[in-house]
């Protein structure tokens, strides 16, 4: 980066919490006991195993966000950018939980007026969406 040159965006975060999404499960994961009337279940471990990039409703959102990580692009080194980090969730309401969503903030701070850009599920949606 040449001195006093700006790198956009200058932060970002990434944030873990759970939600209840049955609805998705019954659709997506037990639709593999019966497809077409056959019995496909050993599909369902894979199936379940595979990461989900989609919308979350807020209404899903069954315990408080964690912040995992949380790096200023600017000054990050190689370790920096590693995301190794210990969590705890606390349930907000009694329910299931079907699905860890990840989520991620990123911040322009180096111009006029800052500007969060978040992917949170309890913000807007956005085309980035929530995994």
């Amino acid at each position: 980066l040449k001195p006093d040159g700006m790198l956009l965006p200058n932060k970002a975060s990434i944030f873990l919490t759970a939600i209840e999404d049955a609805k998705y499960k019954n659709d997506k994961i037990h639709f593999w006991d019966s497809v077409y009337g056959f019995n496909m279940s050993c599909v369902k471990p894979s199936a379940m195993f595979e990461p989900l990039v989609d919308s979350v409703d807020p209404q899903q959102i069954c315990t408080n966000e964690q912040k995992l990580w949380e790096v200023d692009l600017l000054t990050a080194t190689k370790k920096d950018m590693q995301v190794d980090s210990a969590f705890n969730l606390s349930a907000l309401r009694n329910d299931y939980l079907h699905a860890l969503c990840l989520s991620f903030d990123v911040t322009f701070s180096q111009g006029h007026k800052p500007i969060t850009l978040s992917t949170s599920p309890r913000e807007r949606w956005t085309h980035w969406r929530q995994t």
